[in-house]
């Protein structure tokens, strides 16, 4: 039977409940092991539910509008590649300048559209995992604050 297996001499695996946690100490006198680092602190942040609520629909508008611009951009560069590129003709009962002015309102009112979406873009906050994180814990400093 060598060291490293259960008494009874099975090889069975190691059940996680049957793992014991060693000292650092007890650790590095194994020779196959030259240093153990520990990470392990962290920050917990304490807040209920409708306070997290709250934050996370604050941001999520401003997570909208970081992506909303790219549906008119898309939009846009299609309707002007048409109307370069097109002729129009006479369909569906309606003339071809009929047909090239319905084009060009649909052109400008997309391009309004793109500006209102790169307009929100740019006003917003920058939204990020780390920012919603920090409103997070100050949102909870500041109930601590207040509750004293």
């Amino acid at each position: 039977m060598t060291s490293d297996q259960p008494s009874g001499g099975r090889s069975e695996p190691v059940h996680p409940r049957d793992v014991v946690f060693l000292k650092k100490t007890d650790l590095t006198k194994n020779p196959l092991i030259r240093e153990v680092h520990t990470n392990v602190s962290s920050d917990i942040i304490q807040i209920t539910e409708d306070k997290a609520l709250i934050c996370l629909m604050q941001n999520f508008d401003q997570l909208r509008y970081r992506d909303a611009w790219q549906v008119p951009a898309g939009i846009l560069a299609t309707l002007l590649t048409v109307m370069v590129t097109a002729a129009p003709q006479d369909k569906f009962g309606l003339s071809k300048e009929t047909w090239a002015a319905l084009g060009w309102v649909s052109t400008l009112l997309t391009g309004a559209w793109l500006g209102r979406e790169l307009f929100r873009l740019t006003r917003g906050k920058q939204v990020t995992p780390r920012s919603i994180v920090t409103q997070l814990k100050t949102i909870t400093a500041a109930v601590q604050d207040g509750g004293r």
